[in-house]
């Protein structure tokens, strides 16, 4: 009798112990696999750079550098979905992909964070008529620290009319976009980004 008490109250206090500790358990199973998915995206990325500039001992392959950044993509890098973007514009011998899916790319590096291709979305939206639409990725992409994007909305608000869409852009919208622009500046210019092998980026966060 007295082990059929002792087995009631194990048993109850068991499914409390049990749930917290395989909630613990999948909080850092999946903590591990994220840092293991970066460090992966990170490296197919960087071998893609490595392939595209000729660097680190990798001769020049601009087709194996194409092959890198897809499968970076693939698994979530918006620094690869940018590259791929660019690659289409410049080289389209190399990269002979239909303006359709790379404008797929340059849609999911912006959502997922990629400043360049939500400057690119916000500059074509603009010149298609889309005013509002453009503007809004452009301050976007310009509150994210991208002196390009602040630079077009300033030209916007300060044409006196010359540039359509101005009616979307307020003195106090652009000064907000400009504030957060600066303080995103300082926080992102550090040596990483002034190391970085694309002269296009660099200029795009100048301070």
């Amino acid at each position: 009798m007295n082990l059929s008490r002792r087995k009631t109250i194990s048993l109850s206090a068991t499914p409390v112990r049990f749930v917290e500790k395989r909630s613990r358990l999948r909080r850092g199973l999946y903590a591990s696999l994220r840092h293991e998915l970066n460090k992966t995206m990170l490296t197919l990325y960087k071998i893609g750079e490595f392939l595209w500039y000729g660097k680190n001992g990798m001769s020049k392959d601009k087709l194996k550098a194409l092959d890198y950044w897809i499968r970076a993509a693939e698994l979530g890098s918006a620094e690869a979905c940018g590259a791929i973007v660019l690659l289409c514009e410049r080289d389209t011998a190399v990269a002979p992909m239909d303006k359709k899916r790379a404008f797929i790319f340059e849609q999911v590096g912006a959502m997922r964070g990629n400043i360049l291709s939500r400057h690119n979305i916000g500059e074509r939206e603009y010149n298609r008529g889309n005013h509002e639409v453009g503007i809004r990725h452009l301050k976007i992409a310009a509150e994210a620290g991208h002196q390009k994007s602040l630079d077009a909305l300033k030209e916007i608000f300060l044409a006196d009319g010359s540039f359509p869409g101005k009616e979307f852009l307020s003195k106090k919208s652009l000064d907000d976009a400009l504030r957060v622009c600066h303080a995103a500046q300082v926080e992102v210019y550090s040596e990483e980004r002034a190391k970085h092998s694309d002269p296009e980026y660099r200029e795009g966060f100048r301070c």
